[in-house]
């Protein structure tokens, strides 16, 4: 059973980049991070990558062997990587598909 986080309020967390927030999370609580993202075959097509659709973990934090593991994802990884890559020219790939694209235009604002 997985469960989503959402945010609710005001915080404190480094949310710079995914690395940095897996560290504040634990310097707060008890546990133990992993994290990654979620990149699909498509999408590492466009960044010359042969890949399947599969599960990334970029790193680990781990503060004691004895708690419990959680699994951080950056829902928007995939597409900050694109962007980086191929800036607004990504926005004119007709291959894409379209709620793909809207997407990135939220992330680029």
């Amino acid at each position: 059973m997985g469960h989503d986080i959402s945010p609710i309020g005001n915080h404190t967390l480094n949310t710079e980049n995914i690395e940095l927030l897996a560290n504040d999370i634990t310097s707060r609580i008890d546990i133990n991070i992993e994290y990654g993202y979620f990149g699909q075959k498509e999408h590492f097509k466009l960044l010359g990558e042969n890949r399947e659709d599969e599960l990334i973990i970029l790193g680990k934090v781990i503060k004691d062997e004895t708690f419990k593991t959680f699994r951080l994802l950056d829902e928007s990884y995939m597409l900050k990587r694109l962007y980086k890559k191929f800036r607004k020219q990504f926005l004119k790939l007709k291959k894409y598909p379209l709620s793909f694209v809207d997407d990135f235009r939220d992330i680029m604002e």
